[in-house]
């Protein structure tokens, strides 16, 4: 599920937490006053076809760091389990990718980078070759179920290394 935000007035938003029950999400709340059914669970199909057009409609721009948080952070809005699915993620060495704060992350090795992944209430370690976040990237996306071709196209949207690196 794609979470998108809409600004609304003073008087919208008064009126509509008067209208919300008891520990209702505001988009539950909306879809009440709107008559509106809840949305069925997305498709597995149809994840790996928005995967395929985030990365198709996002230029490959900016720096390998800026592209692979961009992706992280498309990545969690889309899956609800993103976190604890990445959190298990670890290097050979025990090195932390991801964690709920960037000293956990800074604790797991030397030199790692942490940066906060936008719209999430996690962080990743981004101090690793081009090459080693393509690897990441993979295991993430295996560990979230899409399919080989979605994951080929979106590792490969990611620039390599300059230059070949062991980790």
């Amino acid at each position: 599920m794609v979470r998108l935000w809409i600004e609304i007035d003073d008087d919208i938003y008064r009126h509509l937490l008067a209208e919300s029950l008891a520990d209702e999400p505001g988009v539950a709340t909306l879809r009440r006053l709107l008559g509106l059914d809840d949305p069925p669970p997305p498709h597995p199909h149809d994840r790996n076809e928005r995967l395929l057009r985030f990365v198709a409609e996002n230029p490959r721009s900016g720096s390998a760091v800026w592209m692979y948080l961009h992706l992280l952070s498309f990545l969690y809005k889309e899956n609800t389990d993103f976190a604890a699915k990445v959190l298990k993620l670890r290097s050979p060495g025990r090195r932390l990718y991801f964690a709920e704060s960037s000293e956990e992350i800074r604790r797991s090795g030397k030199s790692s980078a942490p940066r906060r992944i936008s719209d999430a209430p996690l962080w990743a370690m981004t101090n690793a070759s081009n090459d080693h976040k393509r690897d990441i990237l993979h295991q993430v996306l295996s560990a979230l179920g899409y399919s080989a071709p979605a994951i080929r196209r979106a590792v490969d949207w990611l620039p390599r290394s300059r230059r070949p690196q062991e980790y």
